[in-house]
């Protein structure tokens, strides 16, 4: 598209009007100097000495960080591609409770293979700061593609570099399509912040228009599509689209079939992920994590004999080869959709894992993560213990370690070593993120405790929306800690009216808070006027056309006594959803059936006209 085209979308041309703030770094602008403090692996760069022969990416990452520990095979696969036209790639991280020098180094050492380019640690922040901080660019990992000229021309996911990365080393990139297309990621990012659904669709609209050959826009409006948006048939049109641009990369076909793996309620839309997760692996047969797509669409699709097949097939080859690698099958055989039929493998798994990985405090924390989910399984528990218990004996300096293992006795009912561990380490539990915290409140909420760690839950998520303040995530966790572990239903009451006073415009968090106050154990019955309020707002805000919001606010109203007005809304709901294309509509002529019998009419049908 010529550039002039791209001045007649009028989303383009009105965030170009004020795209970024005069002191922020972004694509165009030059690359700032390199700050390092020590080069682990690889020789010392210097940007103002690689002009005109080198094109350098630049990293950031985290050993704690999982995406980015994903993505170093394909970052070394580039490298190695490319070398001879002369890319550099950095991978550079900076120091944190969880990412010291030490632990860095011997990161870097155990995983040379994998993270076969340069390697530097930014000890004072100051690459950071130039980079990530001065682009606003706030997840890792994230990356930055410099021209031989020390421009900035790229800005974002390192998995999705591989075709602007090919331009800019051929000489033939666009600054100002990378730049157009940086402004809209950034506002599809912010969207996506607010949850603002309709308008995330909308930029991917324009993204696609951009560059009508990138598959990303087509796949990224997928999730939207099939969950708050309420169009399967949309989706699964994205969805084929996406995987016919994606034909011949293994990565693009990867990341498709693990975006839309759980999106069961679009007729179709499971197959493209298995056609895309075969396809890539055609392309790549030795890829761990696409296996372990493959074995979750398996599953879901109802193949559960193939996919523990497929499975036991990783396992040999991943045992013989990097059993450190093991923890991600331990997390697919773990996950519920296997209904348990993957337990023995996941802990044949974890046992060779925990052996290999004895000394590894992030294996080790890994599979006590992927073990403590399984129920009724006290091998699985023990063994998930074991992991969890030697990981903070390793790393005691380690907060996410001490997270892992209250979670872990949390799930063995262990209340009193709960509570010790609180005592011990709550200053360290204290200093988390917030994310973090908000999920070590949930834990110490769990009915198995009684109420028993709920004031210190009450703390932790306090002490996140310190930080966050408008965390909607944060004010849900803390009506659950009031609700759930405190039982103090006044406060509850006033943190969720706080709660749906912050989220007043954005439907799917007020529809999501509204279900659960219907539907969950502890909750339903107790906050029918709450979840009305809820529901009936996300009616107003989102228009009213959503099947899935009018099904929650007809399940308000009933609950409320409202019983011919939930007959109406249920209606309603059926014929849009019809209309959307869903293909099972069971639960909602089910709950039709039941509000029609207590208003003593003729019960539900399929049909609402």
């Amino acid at each position: 598209m010529s550039r002039i085209a791209w001045s007649r979308l009028p989303l383009v041309s009105a965030l170009l009007a004020s795209s970024v703030a005069a002191d922020q770094l972004d694509v165009g602008l030059d690359a700032p100097p390199l700050s390092i403090t020590k080069w682990i692996r690889g020789d010392a760069v210097d940007l103002a000495s690689a002009k005109g022969k080198n094109v350098i990416v630049v990293e950031f990452w985290a050993t704690w960080c999982g995406p980015c520990i994903a993505s170093m095979p394909h970052l070394s696969e580039l490298q190695k591609k490319h070398a001879d036209k002369g890319l550099i790639i950095i991978g550079v991280t900076k120091p944190d409770p969880n990412n010291a020098l030490e632990k860095v180094e011997q990161f870097t050492k155990d995983n040379a293979e994998k993270q076969a380019y340069t390697v530097a640690f930014d000890g004072d922040g100051a690459t950071f700061e130039a980079y990530m901080r001065a682009a606003d660019q706030n997840g890792i990992p994230t990356a930055f593609i410099v021209d031989r000229d020390g421009k900035i021309a790229w800005i974002g996911h390192p998995m999705n570099m591989d075709a602007p990365l090919e331009q800019v080393l051929a000489g033939t990139h666009d600054i100002g399509l990378f730049k157009l297309n940086k402004v809209l990621a950034d506002r599809v990012r912010d969207k996506r912040r607010t949850q603002d659904w309709e308008a995330v669709v909308r930029t991917l609209d324009a993204m696609a228009a951009l560059d009508p050959q990138n598959p990303g826009p087509w796949r990224d409006r997928i999730q939207p599509l099939v969950g708050p948006l309420a169009a399967p048939d949309k989706a699964l049109a994205a969805a084929e689209r996406a995987l016919t641009l994606s034909a011949d990369s293994a990565d693009e076909l990867s990341m498709l079939a693990s975006s839309i793996r759980y999106s069961a309620d679009a007729p179709g839309l499971r197959d493209v992920a298995l056609k895309a997760a075969r396809r890539s692996l055609e392309l790549r047969p030795a890829d761990v994590n696409t296996r372990l797509t493959l074995i979750d669409l398996l599953v879901l699709s109802g193949k559960t004999e193939e996919a523990l097949a497929t499975a036991k097939q990783a396992y040999d080859a991943i045992a013989a080869t990097d059993p450190a690698q093991l923890t991600g099958l331990i997390r697919t055989l773990t996950q519920p959709s296997f209904d348990g039929k993957g337990v023995a493998l996941a802990i044949t798994a974890a046992e060779k894992a925990v052996e290999s990985g004895w000394e590894n405090a992030t294996t080790l924390t890994l599979i006590g993560f992927s073990l403590r989910s399984v129920k009724d399984n006290d091998a699985a528990v023990k063994l998930a213990l074991k992991a969890a218990r030697r990981a903070v004996e390793l790393k005691p300096e380690e907060a996410r370690g001490w997270v892992n293992l209250v979670d872990t006795l949390v799930a063995a009912n262990d209340v009193d070593g709960v509570l010790a561990v609180i005592e011990q380490k709550q200053d360290v539990l204290l200093k988390q993120d917030p994310t973090v915290l908000a999920a070590v409140a949930r834990s110490l909420s769990a009915p198995a405790l009684g109420g028993r760690g709920a004031a210190f839950a009450l703390r932790a998520v306090n002490a996140g929306l310190e930080a966050r303040p408008d965390d909607l995530g944060l004010l849900e966790t803390r009506f659950r800690v009031q609700a759930l572990g405190l039982k103090d239903k006044s406060a509850a009451v006033n943190t969720g009216e706080l709660l749906l006073e912050k989220a007043s415009q954005n439907p799917a968090m007020l529809n999501t808070f509204a279900w659960a106050l219907l539907t969950e154990d502890g909750l339903k019955g107790g906050y029918n006027a709450l979840a009305l309020s809820a529901a009936s707002k996300c009616h107003e805000v989102s228009g009213g056309q959503n099947w899935a919001y009018l099904d929650t606010l007809a399940l308000a109203k009933f609950e409320s006594g409202a019983v011919d007005e939930a007959v109406a809304l249920e209606r309603k709901s059926i014929e849009l959803a019809l209309k959307a294309g869903v293909s099972d509509i069971s639960e909602l002529t089910a709950a039709l059936e039941r509000f029609n019998a207590a208003a003593g009419k003729p019960g539900g049908q399929s049909n609402p006209k």
